[in-house]
C-alpha cells in the first residue's frame, strides 16, 4: 500500500508538475519570440534608413559596419543587403536554412520626388539559441519539481506509516495469524492518545474489527457445532453449488457411497446414479429445486464398489439475501434395508415363499381383474385347479424336504405350459391354480391341461431317486354369469375332486352336480371339526387272534363317526378329509388316549395289547413322542401293551428324524407295527434298519391265495421272511377258513378279519373277549 501510495503521489505530482512546466515553457517560448520581434522592429525603425543611404552612395565600409553591428544583436546570426534582383552584395554572419526566423525589408531612397527600391535588407534569427535556453530552463524546472515531489512523497509516506500504515500492517498480521491458527485476538492501536481526544477513524476501525472477530468467533463456534452435527449424522449430507457441483460431503456419505471427498469434489451427484431411476423423476427433481422449492423422493444409486442401494433424499435450495439460489443442500438416508424389507413383505404378502409363484391373495386379485376385463371386452377366462396325486405319500415317506423340491420343480414345469399373459399360482400345499384370460373356447383350456399332464410324465429326480407324480385338474370356464372369483375357484376345485374320484391323472370340466358335492364336502369338513365336542366319535375294536391258540391277544382301535346331521360316515370318507388338515393330529391323540383308557378299564384282560393307527402327518409333528408319553401316564397303560401302527411308506423316507422317533418310541417301551405291508412299496431292505416289532400284511395281499398259487407262495414267503427277522406277523382281512388253513400251515401268525370278528363297540368287544376265553378254556 505504501509503495502504491508513493507511486501515486509521484505520478500525480509529476503530472501536475509537467503540465505547469509545459505551460511555463510555452509562455517562455512566446516571450522569446516576442523579444526577437522587438529586435527586428528596432532594426527596421533605426537602421533601415541609414543602410538605405549607404547603399545609394555605395559606401561599402559603412554598409559592412552597419550589418556587422546588427549581427551582434541577440539571436541575429545573419544579415545581408541585396540589390533589387535579390543578388547579395553585402552580408555578415552565417547563413543557415534550419531553425531560422527570416525577415526581408525593402531599402528605399527618395530621388527627385520618387521613392526608389534600391535593394533589400535580409535579417535571419536563430531559433536554436531560443530552444537551448528553453530546454535548460525546462530541466531546471523539472529537476527542482522532482526533488520537491520526492521529498513531499517521503514525508507523506512517513506520516502515512506513522498514522495509518503500521496499524494496517498490525491488523494484517492479526488477520494472517487468525487464518492460520483459527484464533481471533483483539486489535489494539499502539499509539499515545490524549484522554480528551475523540475517537478517530482508526479507533472506529479497531472497534469494528474486534466486533467482527467476536462475531466470527461465535459463527465459527456455531459452524464447528454444525459441522460436528453433520459429521455425526448417520445420513449422507451433500452440498453443491448452484450448478449442482459437489462442494462438501460428510463422513456418512463416504461410508455409505464408498467415494472419498476428493473423488466427488467438483462432480455432479449423478456419478452415483445406478441408471435405473426414471428420467421423469430427475426432471421433477430439477424443476422443483430450480423453482426454489424443496424436493423429496427416493433414488436408486450405486456405490463405488458397484453395489446398488436406495436413498430417501431431501434437497433444499439455499438462497442469498437477494433470494438468488447459491447452493443446494441434500440430506440422504440409506433406506436399502427398509426397501428390501418392504419388498420382502410385499413378496411374502403376494408370492409363495417356496416356489416364488403368486400366492392365493395375488392369484385371486388377478382372477378378479381378468373377470372384470372379460366382462368389458366380452372375453372368456378359464382357470385350472391342479392337485398333485398322492403327494401326501411323498411328504410322509420321503420327508418334506423332498416334497418341497418336487413342488418347486413342478412349478417350473407348469410355467413352461402357459403363455406370458397367463398366471400360475400356488394356492397352498400341493394345490396350484392356472388363470388363462382371453381364450376363444374351452378347447384352449383343454390344451393347457394336456400340456400340464404331459409335463409331469417325466420323473422327478432328487439325490438319485426317481419319483413319479400325476395331476388331477379341475377346469372352470368363466362366462357372463361369473363375477365372483371365489365361486369360480370353488367350482374348479369341485371339478378337481371329481377328477381324483375318477382315477386321477386327468382333467374334468366343472358341472353343477360337482358344485353340490363340493358344498357337501365343505359341510362335512365343518361338522368333522365339531365331532369331539359333540361326542360323535366312537372307537370300535377288532380282535386279533393267535392262529395256534385261537385266543384274543390284542385289538386294533378303529374310529367311527355317528353324525347327527349326516348319519353314519365311513372312515374311508372322513379320515382322508381329516388328513387334509391338521385335525388328524387332534383326532389321533383323542383315539390313542380314549382307547388306552377303555382297555385299562377291563381289569380281566391285563395282557391284551392295543394297536392304534398313526398317520404320517401325525407321526411327524414335533411333540408326537410327548403325546404318546402323556397317554401312557394319564391312562396307566403299560408301554408294552401299546402298539403304534404306521404305513410302510414312512420307512422309505430314509429320514433321520423318522429313525430318531422310532428309537424314542422303542425307548418308551412301546411296540411298532408296519401297517398294510406289501401294498405300495418294497420296504424289505428297511426292516433291518428300523426297530420294527410287527408286520401287518394287507388284505389285498392275501385275498387270492386260495385260488392263485403264486399269491399264496408270495404270502408264505413274506411270513417266513418275517419269522427269520424275528418279527410278529398279523394277517389282515382273513374271511375264509381256507385262507386261515393255508396261512397257518407250518407258520404261527396272528389273524385279524371277519372270519373271527368284525370291528365291535367297546362293550361288545369286552363280551367277545369273555366268550373267547370261555371257549378256549372249555377246549
Amino acid at each position: 500500500l505504501a509503495r502504491r501510495l508513493i507511486i501515486s503521489i509521484i505520478l500525480f505530482s509529476s503530472a501536475i508538475t509537467l503540465i505547469i512546466t509545459l505551460l511555463q515553457i510555452n509562455g517562455r517560448y512566446r516571450q522569446e519570440i516576442s523579444d526577437f520581434h522587438s529586435i527586428v522592429t528596432q532594426i527596421e525603425t533605426t537602421s533601415l534608413e541609414s543602410i538605405s543611404r549607404s547603399v545609394w552612395v555605395v559606401d561599402d565600409q559603412q554598409i559592412q559596419t552597419a550589418i556587422d553591428g546588427l549581427v551582434e544583436l541577440n539571436d541575429i546570426n545573419y544579415v545581408a543587403v541585396s540589390d533589387e534582383d535579390d543578388h547579395v552584395k553585402w552580408f555578415s554572419g552565417a547563413y543557415s536554412e534550419n531553425n531560422e526566423l527570416h525577415y526581408r525589408f525593402p531599402l528605399t531612397y527618395q530621388y527627385r520626388g520618387k521613392e526608389l527600391t534600391i535593394g533589400y535588407l535580409v535579417v535571419k534569427g536563430s531559433l536554436s539559441n531560443i530552444y537551448d535556453r528553453i530546454v535548460t530552463e525546462l530541466l531546471l524546472i523539472l529537476g527542482s519539481n522532482a526533488l520537491k515531489t520526492i521529498l513531499v512523497a517521503l514525508f507523506v509516506l512517513y506520516i502515512f506509516y506513522r498514522m495509518l500504515g503500521r496499524h494496517i500492517l498490525q491488523l494484517s498480521s492479526l488477520a494472517r495469524k487468525a487464518s492460520i491458527s483459527g484464533e481471533f485476538p483483539d486489535f489494539f492501536i499502539d499509539r499515545k492518545k490524549s484522554h480528551l481526544s475523540e475517537d478517530d477513524e482508526l479507533d472506529l476501525l479497531a472497534k469494528a474489527f474486534n466486533d467482527m472477530t467476536s462475531q466470527l468467533k461465535k459463527r465459527e463456534d456455531d459452524l464447528r457445532i454444525l459441522a460436528e452435527i453433520a459429521e455425526q449424522s448417520p445420513n449422507s449430507i451433500v452440498l453443491t453449488d448452484c450448478d449442482g457441483k459437489i462442494q462438501y460431503v460428510n463422513s456418512s456419505f463416504v461410508d455409505i457411497s464408498g467415494y472419498t471427498f476428493s473423488e466427488v469434489y467438483g462432480h455432479k451427484p449423478d456419478i452415483l446414479s445406478a441408471g435405473k431411476t426414471p428420467t421423469d423423476i430427475y426432471k421433477d427433481l430439477w424443476d422443483t429445486i430450480l423453482s426454489g422449492k424443496v424436493w423429496r423422493g427416493e433414488l436408486y444409486n450405486k456405490r463405488k464398489n458397484g453395489e446398488n442401494y436406495w436413498e430417501r433424499v431431501t434437497i433444499k435450495p439455499l438462497k442469498d439475501k437477494l433470494g438468488e439460489i447459491t447452493n443446494f443442500l441434500a440430506t440422504k438416508e440409506d433406506v436399502t434395508d427398509r426397501k428390501n424389507y418392504e419388498d420382502k413383505l410385499l413378496f411374502q404378502a403376494n408370492y409363495d415363499q417356496l416356489t416364488t409363484l403368486p400366492n392365493r391373495v395375488l392369484a385371486m386379485d388377478r382372477l378378479k381383474q381378468s373377470l372384470n376385463a372379460s366382462h368389458r371386452n366380452d372375453e372368456v377366462v378359464a382357470i385350472l385347479v391342479i392337485d398333485l396325486d398322492h403327494f401326501k405319500n411323498i411328504n410322509d415317506t420321503l420327508g418334506h424336504a423332498v416334497g418341497d423340491e418336487l413342488l418347486k420343480e413342478a412349478a417350473e414345469r407348469f410355467k413352461d405350459c402357459i403363455r406370458e399373459d397367463d398366471t400360475v399360482a400356488r394356492l397352498g400345499g400341493d394345490e396350484f391354480l392356472v388363470i388363462i384370460p382371453k381364450i376363444h373356447s374351452f378347447h384352449n383350456a383343454e390344451i393347457v391341461a394336456k400340456k400340464i399332464i404331459d409335463a409331469l410324465i417325466k420323473p422327478f429326480v432328487y439325490e438319485g431317486k426317481e419319483m413319479f407324480i400325476s395331476p388331477s385338474i379341475g377346469i372352470s370356464i368363466a362366462s357372463a354369469g361369473y363375477s365372483d372369483p371365489d365361486i369360480m375357484l370353488r367350482d374348479a376345485d369341485a371339478a378337481m375332486y371329481r377328477a381324483k374320484e375318477e382315477g386321477r391323472n386327468r382333467f374334468i370340466f366343472f358341472t353343477q352336480s360337482m358344485n353340490d358335492e363340493a358344498i357337501e364336502r365343505m359341510e362335512m369338513d365343518s361338522l368333522l371339526r365339531k365331532t369331539i365336542i359333540r361326542d360323535e366319535l366312537e372307537i370300535y375294536y377288532q380282535p386279533v387272534i393267535d392262529s395256534k391258540t385261537r385266543r384274543v391277544v390284542g385289538t386294533e382301535a378303529l374310529l367311527r363317526w355317528h353324525s347327527k346331521e349326516l348319519g353314519e360316515i365311513s372312515p374311508n370318507v372322513f379320515i382322508p378329509l381329516a388328513e387334509e388338515s391338521d385335525f388328524i393330529n387332534e383326532i389321533g391323540a383323542w383315539v390313542m388316549f380314549n382307547a388306552a383308557r377303555q382297555i385299562m378299564s377291563d381289569s380281566k384282560n391285563d395282557e391284551l395289547w392295543l394297536s392304534v393307527n398313526v398317520s404320517a402327518r401325525q407321526f411327524r409333528i414335533d411333540d408326537f413322542i410327548d403325546v404318546i408319553d402323556d397317554v401312557l401316564k394319564k391312562s396307566g397303560l403299560q408301554p408294552n401293551r401299546l402298539k403304534i401302527e404306521i404305513t410302510e411308506g414312512l420307512l422309505l423316507s430314509d429320514d433321520f428324524d423318522v429313525l430318531a422317533k422310532f428309537k424314542q418310541i422303542k425307548k418308551l417301551g412301546v411296540r411298532i407295527a408296519i401297517d398294510d405291508f406289501g401294498t405300495g412299496y418294497s420296504a424289505l431292505s428297511y426292516l433291518k434298519k428300523f426297530p420294527v416289532d410287527t408286520l401287518k400284511i394287507d388284505r389285498e395281499f392275501i385275498m387270492d391265495i386260495v385260488t392263485d398259487s403264486k399269491s399264496a407262495a408270495l404270502a408264505i414267503s413274506v411270513i417266513q421272511m418275517a419269522s427269520h427277522l424275528e418279527l410278529d406277523v398279523i394277517v389282515e382281512g382273513v374271511e375264509l377258513e381256507e385262507q386261515l388253513t393255508l396261512l397257518i400251515k407250518n407258520n404261527r401268525v396272528m389273524i385279524q378279519g371277519y372270519l373271527f370278528s368284525q370291528p365291535l363297540p367297546y362293550l361288545e368287544f369286552v363280551e367277545y373277549i369273555s366268550n373267547n376265553l370261555l371257549i378256549n378254556s372249555s377246549t
